[in-house]
């Protein structure tokens, strides 16, 4: 059929077809759309983060002039939402999988899935801080108008965690990330930047500002830059594109220089690209990378260094899913331990019958 077409026939067609493709572009463009978070009762879902870390530290007279630090780590929750006087939504956030890898020198590796809590090689002093986590929940209270005006959950799994890992190498490393006031930052506030409640057209910006307490360095300051890219047609379903850029430094204050005389300083960046699914005002996937740069004194971190340089690069991925997908997760690691136990056992055959041979 097609080679009845004359060559001026099909020039006409493709033609129409790119009048039509780019005129209904152009008005999906100029629409305006409401981007604000929207939050569902009757549709409880998850939340999973994977973020993969390259840390370099070095000092003067460290040994090779510093050392490497790779990190994995995943986070998954279960977000259950239900209503509250005034407008207010209660959101509770269940810690339903963590996942760790490290490789640290003079360490050596470690990793620990709370899917597989039983692995063999799972590494203990991970196990010990995952494990009272999982099922500990952090709760949110948004009012009205969309913002946070309550946090509450991370200092009594704090709590938990170091009755059980007081003298842990690992928790002492994470522990300071386990505070409401940081929690309410990264699992609550943050992730609501990317929401102007208001209708934005694309090209359209918006700002906001943040601020966090790093142990040993002091107080930072973000600036979070978000811009409406494009709207698109997914799967049948409407979204817009944002991306994004933060800029983050430390704030000057009196007595720059420590008693030991060492400067502090922080430069840190991130950019990425988050997809918001109009229909159920929603963010349902962020890709993005960050990098990070600290300098501080080296008794701040207990040693005899004048200065010690903490470079970081990361890269993360977060989405959003139902019941389906994380049923579907543990039936891939049901199946993974099913094949281990497995190999076990014939391993454990194979040794039985060696034994039998040797008595005889």
């Amino acid at each position: 059929m097609h080679a009845m077409f004359t060559k001026s026939f099909r020039v006409r067609i493709a033609v129409v077809a790119i009048g039509s493709v780019l005129s209904g572009g152009a008005a999906l463009q100029a629409e305006s759309v409401l981007i604000q978070r929207k939050y569902d009762p009757s549709r409880p879902m998850f939340s999973e983060m994977k973020i993969d870390t390259v840390q370099k530290i070095s000092a003067p007279g460290m040994p090779g002039g510093g050392m490497e630090i790779k990190v994995s780590q995943l986070y998954c929750l279960k977000e259950k939402v239900k209503e509250g006087d005034g407008g207010r939504k209660i959101v509770t956030l269940t810690f339903d999988r963590a996942m760790q890898s490290m490789d640290m020198p003079m360490m050596g590796s470690a990793e620990f899935d709370s899917d597989d809590p039983d692995d063999p090689d799972s590494a203990p002093m991970l196990g010990v801080i995952y494990k009272n986590l999982v099922g500990e929940s952090l709760t949110v209270e948004i009012d009205k108008e969309g913002k946070v005006a309550g946090f509450s959950g991370m200092d009594a799994i704090a709590s938990k965690i170091s009755e059980k890992a007081s003298v842990n190498q690992f928790w002492m490393m994470m522990k300071s990330y386990f505070t409401d006031e940081r929690g309410r930052g990264s699992y609550a506030e943050d992730p609501l930047r990317f929401y102007p409640n208001r209708s934005v057209k694309v090209g359209d910006t918006w700002e906001s500002e943040s601020t966090d307490e790093m142990p040993q360095v002091g107080k930072t300051q973000t600036k979070h830059q978000f811009k409406l890219e494009k709207l698109a047609t997914e799967d049948g379903r409407k979204v817009a594109y944002i991306t994004y850029t933060t800029r983050e430094s430390l704030i000057p204050s009196e007595g720059e220089e420590n008693e030991a005389g060492g400067k502090k300083s922080v430069e840190g960046s991130s950019n990425g690209t988050a997809i918001y699914d109009i229909e159920r005002g929603l963010i349902v996937r962020n890709t993005g990378e960050e990098k990070k740069k600290v300098v501080m004194p080296g008794q701040s971190m207990g040693g005899g260094a004048s200065e010690v340089t903490i470079e970081v690069k990361s890269k993360f991925i977060s989405k959003v899913f139902g019941e389906e997908e994380r049923t579907r997760q543990k039936e891939v690691t049901a199946r993974k331990i099913a094949e281990r136990k497995k190999a076990e056992e014939e391993e454990d055959d194979e040794e039985e019958d060696d034994d039998e041979d040797d008595d005889e």
